[in-house]
């Protein structure tokens, strides 16, 4: 009981340091260009008790990563895209960076991380995303071959970005937002985004706040296409928040979730939501496909990405936000997505 109490002692703490959104940054120098950083990857099994287990939910363990670096700006990884095939991986961090890197695989198993480059964002002017209000950068979808779309909490924004050597470089535009979203508390903004690439939403924008509710407890989110705005909700389960999303092929969606209480410590749950249900003004239930609580390894996740492998299989990949804080870890998290969920 006292061994479970400090470690959600512990879990309390961190989170908390989650609401101090400049602290790192400022004691940080800037980084103001591209570094070649070395990152150790260390393999973890999610259940400790039963290491053989591969079946969670409705998802198969691949494996995982325990990824740590010495360099002061590694971390605090919120937004995520692995490309098919899985072999390159994007992330943006919380404090204005992108990361990049290659998964080395052992029997389809993620066994390290190489070729790992850390570099800055920068504004339209070209000067750093190092200030208060271009902080917090939590999600990322790549727009097209050209651009990436990434959106910031606090300051809420969803801003375009030049794409160079696949990953973004400089902001070149801002999308219009709706008006309601300068109601969002500071730090329940947008933390989730993607974009259709096919279906009757073909071309527009899906994202969700992190945990701005309705007067019914939905979890608020918006349908975005140039000026046009339409309001969809995810009905509120036992008052996860949303972290990040990515849209499948079809159009159906995945919804990474975060809950976090002093008695239970954290969880984080995949929902699964089927193209038909996706219109303006719905309220979206889907389907719990993942649930990872203690004892099970989990952390802050926030970051989702899916891909198809080489044998075709869809692969989603999660990574943690440590917050730069030293009681967290990066996680990096691999399951397959069986074709009976989303093909039925």
């Amino acid at each position: 009981m006292l061994k479970k109490t400090i470690s959600h002692l512990i879990t309390y703490t961190f989170l908390y340091l989650v609401t101090a959104p400049t602290a790192h940054a400022n004691k940080t120098p800037p980084l103001r260009e591209k570094q070649n950083i070395a990152v150790i990857s260390q393999p973890f099994v999610l259940d400790k008790k039963n290491p053989a287990q591969t079946k969670f939910g409705q998802l198969i363990w691949r494996g995982g990563l325990i990824l740590s670096s010495r360099s002061p700006h590694f971390g605090g990884f919120s937004g995520l895209i692995v490309s098919n095939a899985g072999a390159d991986l994007l992330a943006i961090t919380d404090r204005g960076k992108w990361f990049k890197g290659k998964i080395v695989y052992e029997n389809e198993t993620p066994a390290s991380l190489t070729k790992t480059y850390i570099g800055p964002l920068r504004t339209t002017k070209d000067r750093l995303f190092n200030k208060t209000g271009y902080l917090d950068t939590e999600a990322i979808t790549q727009l097209s071959s050209r651009n990436y779309l990434i959106a910031n909490e606090r300051n809420h924004a969803i801003r375009m970005f030049s794409r160079k050597d696949n990953r973004p470089d400089k902001q070149v535009a801002s999308l219009p937002l709706p008006q309601q979203m300068n109601k969002i508390r500071n730090n329940k903004g947008l933390e989730s985004l993607d974009k259709f690439k096919s279906g009757p939403y073909k071309g527009w924008i899906l994202t969700f706040a992190e945990n701005d509710q309705d007067k019914n407890k939905a979890l608020k989110g918006w349908l975005l296409k140039g000026k046009r705005t339409q309001p969809i909700y995810l009905a509120n389960m036992g008052d996860y928040s949303i972290t990040d999303l990515k849209i499948l092929s079809d159009g159906s969606v995945l919804i990474l979730e975060r809950h976090f209480r002093f008695s239970t410590g954290l969880r984080t749950r995949i929902r699964y939501v089927k193209a038909k249900h996706i219109k303006p003004n719905a309220i979206l239930k889907g389907e719990v496909i993942l649930a990872l609580a203690s004892p099970l390894v989990t952390d802050n996740m926030e970051g989702l990405s899916v891909h198809n492998d080489a044998q075709g299989k869809l692969i989603i990949t999660l990574i943690s936000d440590d917050n730069f804080n030293m009681l967290q870890r990066t996680l990096l998290m691999q399951f397959e997505l069986p074709k009976a969920i989303y093909n039925n």
